[in-house]
């Protein structure tokens, strides 16, 4: 997944909350619980996850506080991270949030490729993503 759809996937998850990151050999993979969307692929799902294919950097700097760098999974996850919107600066995908902590701030991604599954692991493509999205925000 090229950066322009790995920003895409992050926009298409505005208003999700970031909730758990797992960490295994070369890959990180976020929780993203965004029910409206979920319950579109299955109505009892509520979450996605999204897994970073041989990510080289993941860390949050709060906007109030930018020489505060935070790169512990464990302390980033009790943030809760509402996404607003991604964007893509300096071959990393920026993803501004507000978080239970503070105002809120940018979490930074660097990431070779982005997989995106359901709730009951089933890879979802980008295009069926897209798809599910505009489904969702041409109904309202």
């Amino acid at each position: 997944m090229n950066k322009i759809e790995q920003k895409s996937v992050f926009n298409m998850f505005h208003d999700g909350t970031i909730v758990q990151f797992f960490e295994s050999t070369k890959k990180i993979s976020i929780e993203i619980e965004i029910e409206y969307l979920a319950e579109l692929i299955n109505q009892n799902f509520k979450y996605f996850i999204c897994e970073l294919i041989n990510c080289k950097e993941i860390y949050f700097k709060f906007w109030e506080d930018n020489n505060n760098t935070v790169n512990d999974l464990e302390i980033l996850k009790k943030y809760e991270l509402d996404i607003l919107e991604a964007e893509e600066i300096d071959d990393k995908i920026v993803v501004k949030c507000l978080s239970n902590i503070n105002t809120g701030g940018n979490l930074y991604i660097k990431t070779e490729s982005i997989k995106v599954y359901d709730q009951d692991k089933q890879e979802i493509s980008f295009s069926k993503l897209a798809e599910v999205s505009h489904q969702y925000w041409n109904k309202i």
